[in-house]
């Protein structure tokens, strides 16, 4: 008996590390999702700016009036892009909100290969913030992500790294 119990652990384990590799390799991987770069968002209206991580160059889509110390993130999901997030576009502006858009890497305009499904994204979204504070050190900012997004946002917000110019996150 302890000897079938054995065996049925080993090759669960066995079916968990192929289903793993499988998973990582194939589903996650940018020729699988089929991703492509698109127009980007309208350069009149956004300054396209853009950061280094891994060696990837993550592209991000600025709207700043520097009369404003307010900043807001807005961060997609899984297969999103960018221009997926301009929908919350307008209530930030209203409310003069300087904007940060951003493409995770592997999505819209950013490179990469995989998408870690926020593991290394909030590591991105680390440097997001690095660069608006770097920008403006009296920024105050507002992380603002949905699904994937919303994920990276909560594991940022854990790290010991986040500056205390974010004042807010809503996922």
């Amino acid at each position: 008996m302890k000897k079938l119990l054995v065996v049925i652990i080993i090759i669960t384990l066995l079916f968990t590390v192929l289903f793993s590799v499988i998973f990582f390799n194939v589903v996650l991987n940018k020729k699988f999702l089929n991703l492509r770069p698109y127009g980007g968002l309208d350069p009149n209206e956004y300054e396209w700016v853009s950061i280094i991580n891994d060696d990837l160059k993550l592209q991000g889509y600025l709207k700043e009036d520097s009369s404003s110390d307010k900043y807001a993130i807005l961060v997609h999901g899984y297969t999103g892009t960018g221009a997926t997030m301009l929908e919350y576009d307008d209530y930030y502006v209203d409310n003069d909100y300087n904007i940060l858009i951003i493409d995770h890497r592997i999505h819209g305009n950013s490179d990469g290969q995989y998408c870690t499904m926020g593991i290394k994204e909030t590591e991105d979204l680390l440097l997001w913030i690095d660069f608006i504070v770097s920008r403006n050190p009296n920024a105050k900012i507002v992380l603002h992500g949905i699904s994937m997004g919303a994920a990276t946002i909560m594991m940022a917000t854990g790290s010991v790294e986040i500056p205390s110019n974010v004042v807010a996150a809503i996922e």
